[in-house]
């Protein structure tokens, strides 16, 4: 996901920060579980900084809807990196099987 430039400025009209398409504030989380809500997403990405935002996708796609899919926003770039490094292929969510 590629956000536009944003452009921080402080006093004076000074830039005090940029942050570019390429150091986005979010990544996405997929295979969530129907039963994890905000908070459980918060709680998996709050070791890595301040959590944002999180947003789930409710949309269809090709007639499919597409669920189990959340995206976070994190207060920085290096943040990101940071949990994605951590959580990419890691399983976080187990649910006690039923049985």
């Amino acid at each position: 996901m590629i956000d536009s430039t944003n452009v921080k400025f402080s006093d004076g009209f000074s830039i005090e920060k940029i942050t570019t398409g390429f150091e986005s504030l979010w990544f996405v989380i997929k295979d969530i579980p129907e039963s994890v809500g905000h908070s459980e997403i918060k709680r998996l990405a709050a070791p890595f900084g301040i959590v944002q935002d999180v947003r789930f996708c409710n949309k269809k796609q090709s007639g499919k809807s597409v669920s189990g899919v959340a995206s976070v926003q994190m207060s920085s770039y290096h943040k990101v990196i940071r949990a994605v490094n951590s959580l990419d292929g890691q399983v976080q969510l187990v649910l006690p099987q039923l049985g």
